[in-house]
């Protein structure tokens, strides 16, 4: 719970001022995967890092 809200996903993102560029497009890409349930529920379901660079990667093909 995050004060009245159930939150599932918390992301924090280091971009360095030479990728400023690249932040915009990673992010509306994740998002728009993140609004589609099923890739939600499989995101959630990832156990280690990698688990989710590959699901993130698998939604995308």
């Amino acid at each position: 719970m995050w004060n009245d809200n159930q939150v599932s996903i918390v992301m924090m993102f280091a971009i360095n001022r030479e990728e400023r560029a690249i932040f915009h497009d990673v992010y509306d890409n994740l998002i728009v995967l993140l609004i589609d349930k099923p890739n939600a529920v499989k995101v959630l379901e990832s156990d280690a890092y990698i688990d989710f660079i590959e699901v993130v990667v698998g939604c995308f093909n």
